[in-house]
């Protein structure tokens, strides 16, 4: 089967379309600034098939449905937010058109963050920080994507996204934002696991700076000791061990 190629953006005209936005944030004023950018967009020159137009609406208006739900709930500003980015991870992270090479490269997220969805980029982020919308580990979406991937335990689990749903904003930066941890999705997710345990014993409001001292222990032994090499009980026991100790040093 070939492989799905999907439309890129480049730095110059996310950067036309940030300005706008911090300007103006306006949808009417929108509407040609996107067309140009839909216009200017990339391709790889071989390896697959273009995605259609049909298929990047559907995401779209996926994406929007879920903030639709939400929109119409009684849930705080907060939870909503929350709620968005969590159904939006499991949505990204299954999503045929994204689970090829293509979805690993920032100017894609460019494309789909600042062209096809700058509305909910927006909406999600109303200060309009660039790096919200260009590619990266910031970016609205590309980010959401990278938590259902790695934090998807398998269509199998009868508790497939919880990680996803039970995490905060705050223990996926500590993870996903440490190269040498994030760069193996079982140590992340490991790390991910023994977080909600150990949130369930402690409370999570504790939960913050017991993650913060637990993945520095973390990251400390993974120089001497490869975790990612270690056997599952011997990992879970390890993580399971940096946070007992991070919680005991933080009484």
């Amino acid at each position: 089967m070939a492989s799905l190629l999907l439309p890129r953006a480049s730095k110059l005209v996310v950067d036309s379309i940030v300005d706008r936005l911090q300007r103006e944030k306006s949808p009417k004023s929108m509407d040609e600034v996107v067309r140009d950018a839909r216009n200017q967009r990339t391709f790889a020159a071989t390896g697959g098939r273009k995605v259609t137009e049909g298929e990047l609406e559907q995401l779209k208006a996926t994406i929007h449905s879920v903030h639709g739900e939400l929109a119409s709930g009684s849930a705080g500003p907060a939870a909503v937010r929350a709620e968005f980015d969590a159904r939006c991870a499991a949505v990204l992270a299954s999503s045929p058109l994204l689970g090829g090479g293509e979805a690993l490269r920032d100017d894609v997220w460019s494309y789909l963050t600042a062209v096809l969805l700058w509305d909910m980029a927006l909406w999600r982020f109303q200060n309009a920080a660039p790096e919200r919308f260009h590619g990266g580990i910031r970016n609205a979406f590309q980010r959401l994507w990278q938590r259902g991937r790695i934090f998807d335990r398998g269509v199998d689990h009868p508790d497939r996204w919880q990680l996803v749903r039970s995490l905060t904003e705050d223990a996926f930066v500590q993870i996903l934002e440490r190269p040498s941890l994030a760069s193996s999705p079982r140590l992340s997710k490991a790390i991910a696991e023994g977080w909600l345990r150990h949130s369930v014993s402690s409370g999570r409001s504790q939960m913050e700076n017991t993650m913060r001292r637990a993945i520095r222990s973390l990251r400390i032994s993974n120089q001497v000791i490869m975790l990612d090499h270690l056997p599952d009980l011997e990992l879970d026991l390890r993580i399971g061990r940096a946070f007992e100790q991070a919680a005991a040093n933080g009484r």
